[in-house]
């Protein structure tokens, strides 16, 4: 099993080297744009949860019908 997983990591990034063409470059310039998407990727999820949160509780509250408000006469 883990066996089968590092083959499949290692197929994964291989078919990203190759998709994105960063295979001819040398290694430290590999290193530098793969920083600079994994900074990216990183920076996309913080951005995701700590905004998303607020925008659906914004969207649930406009999309939710307003509660009615009984007045009791005494």
């Amino acid at each position: 099993m883990l066996h089968y997983l590092k083959k499949r990591l290692a197929y994964l990034y291989f078919h990203y080297e190759l998709v994105t063409c960063i295979y001819m470059f040398e290694p430290w310039e590999r290193k530098l744009i793969n920083g600079v998407v994994i900074a990216i990727i990183c920076l996309l999820f913080f951005s995701i949860y700590v905004y998303l949160s607020k925008y659906t509780e914004t969207l649930i509250h406009f999309l939710s019908p307003a509660p009615v408000v009984r007045e009791v006469h005494m």
